[in-house]
């Protein structure tokens, strides 16, 4: 085996029983839900949508619903505090700028959180292992999250070889997997005016909440003996996966 073909092996075939797997089954699992933006609420449905997209809002449009009124209310507080009357919070005015303005903000978040859903699209390989540009944007993103609590390549490796029975990966491989996706979230970045920051973003906050999900699940006595790609797939299969993610993605973030 050639060293690149020793690399990629460490990389795309992983252990099932690994954090590295658990994090790339659950990527797989988030990315093959039914989708709609959340930031552009209300949401409209198009006539022509899919009965999964139509059953997806479904069970979501109250909470969409719930979103758009908590910027409502969040924006009024704060002309209030600016010393707006109370009277002029009700008119036709100030009614139509709020909503104009929170068109305008979430017109901005749907640019960024629709580039998450246009990456790396193959996951799966023929011969069963996964894609490497797929892994590579996987370990970016949870490398990322940690280098934000000052770890590095080698606590990322270490996290991600959690539960391994195997050899697993070094901080080499994380460091080549790092500067592979960087190299083309840069490319595709700028492919999309936006800053590096701006196009990375919401992978960081999706291995936050899988991380998130990860020391929530293995808590859980419903899923007790799981591991790796199978705890993933325990989730999907025992929860309402959306929910979990959703859930985590608030709590992974602070919200």
């Amino acid at each position: 085996m050639n060293s690149k073909r020793h690399y990629e092996h460490h990389i795309t075939d992983c252990d099932p029983d690994s954090n590295l797997a658990f994090f790339i089954e659950c990527t797989m699992l988030r990315e093959a839900l039914p989708h709609i933006k959340f930031s552009l609420v209300p949401v409209t449905v198009p006539a022509n949508a899919s009965p999964a997209i139509r059953a997806f809002y479904e069970k979501h449009k109250l909470e969409l619903s719930a979103r758009y009124e908590r910027a409502r209310v969040s924006i009024k507080r704060e002309f209030s505090d600016w010393g707006l009357p109370e009277n002029s919070l009700q008119s036709p005015q100030v009614e139509s700028f709020i909503d104009e303005h929170i068109r305008s903000v979430n017109a901005a978040r749907y640019l960024v959180e629709n580039l998450a859903f246009r990456k790396s699209t193959a996951t799966l390989l023929e011969d069963g292992s996964y894609a490497r540009p797929f892994c590579n944007r996987v370990i970016f993103s949870l490398w990322a999250v940690l280098r934000g609590e000052g770890k590095g390549f080698t606590d990322t490796a270490n996290y991600l070889n959690e539960g391994s029975r195997k050899p697993g990966i070094t901080r080499d491989h994380v460091r080549r997997a790092v500067l592979a996706h960087a190299k083309v979230a840069e490319r595709e970045a700028a492919s999309e005016s936006l800053m590096f920051v701006g196009y990375a973003l919401p992978d960081y906050l999706n291995a936050r909440a899988v991380r998130h999900m990860l020391d929530q699940a293995k808590k859980s006595p419903r899923l007790k003996g799981l591991k790796g790609s199978a705890l993933a797939r325990g989730i999907a299969a025992n929860y309402d996966f959306q929910e979990k993610f959703d859930r985590a993605l608030q709590l992974g973030n602070g919200s």
